[in-house]
């Protein structure tokens, strides 16, 4: 990859065979007679305490595949996406003042990250070093190397970067953030790690050997799994009779309701995703972003 021209395409075939080979004419076979697709949910359906979902798996549907779910008629869709919650959690537990005192003020933190970087103003900050810099704060927290934001950089956004260029932001991204290069370092030797709900891993249950970078995702991930449930716990009593859950997807939540009470519903949903998480996250705001559409998808099919 990189050095060979046509395993970038071949790599690209791939991707693109196998959502045609999952989510293409497959999904027929999901279809019921009302015409609705109901897949098999999982409370606990990972090991950091994530749900699931099979048969199929509506938690992996290809963005270009969400313009094709609409609600009923007479109905719309409320979705409530939380605002960049992984980074929120690790500001939480890591206690990085920086991160922490970003959130708090209400700045883009992508924007505060690549200026901190690449040393420039923020307002000056381009879209291209914007998606670098957000590329790196999701996948670095994660124990992400340099060749690893390299191809996630490539692959979500389309961008080349030499390895220096990645390895620069990864120094700069924990320069920026000690906190959470301490917090790692931590998790990474510990006996044991844990969520800030109290879900607990230890070599009697998943092995997690110490090193393995694979113990950072179960706080982060667990915990935002956790509030996500304490959310739903406080949305289901609100719910009136004629709204309908149709999808919970790791920090999304959809639901279908009459298209009179949809916006009634969209105060509703986000208050409670707030209120669910800030059981578990205290030292930042919880920001819920939460729009009304008749499609699953933002595009029209």
């Amino acid at each position: 990859r990189g050095e060979i021209p046509v395993v970038a395409d071949v790599l690209k075939y791939m991707k693109l065979q196998k959502q045609i080979n999952t989510f293409g004419l497959r999904l027929k076979n999901y279809i019921d007679i009302d015409g609705r697709m109901r897949g098999r949910w999982h409370l606990i359906g990972s090991n950091t305490g994530r749900m699931s979902c099979t048969s199929p798996n509506l938690q992996g549907m290809p963005r270009a595949s969400k313009a094709y779910f609409k609600a009923a008629p007479g109905h719309t869709f409320v979705i409530g996406d939380y605002s960049q919650i992984e980074l929120r959690v690790i500001a939480q537990v890591s206690g990085d003042a920086t991160m922490i005192g970003s959130f708090m003020q209400g700045e883009d933190l992508h924007v505060k990250t690549a200026a901190a970087i690449l040393s420039k103003v923020e307002c000056n900050v381009t879209e291209t070093e914007r998606q670098i810099a957000k590329a790196a704060n999701f996948g670095l927290i994660y124990g992400m190397t340099a060749t690893g934001l390299q191809r996630r950089v490539e692959a979500a956004y389309g961008i080349e970067l030499t390895w220096q260029q990645a390895q620069q932001f990864r120094d700069g991204f924990f320069q920026l953030y000690p906190g959470i290069l301490r917090y790692q370092d931590r998790i990474l030797c510990c006996k044991e790690v844990k969520t800030l709900g109290g879900r607990c891993w230890c070599e009697n249950t998943v092995p997690l050997k110490q090193g393995s970078t694979a113990r950072l995702n179960y706080p982060i991930q667990g915990t935002a799994a956790e509030g996500l449930k304490e959310s739903l716990i406080l949305l289901f009593p609100q719910m009136k009779e004629t709204w309908k859950l149709v999808a919970v997807v790791h920090d999304e939540v959809v639901l279908e309701v009459p298209e009179h009470e949809g916006e009634a519903a969209a105060i509703i949903l986000e208050r409670m995703m707030q209120s669910g998480m800030a059981r578990l996250i205290t030292a930042v705001p919880i920001e819920v972003d939460v729009q009304v559409r008749a499609q699953w998808g933002r595009q029209n099919p």
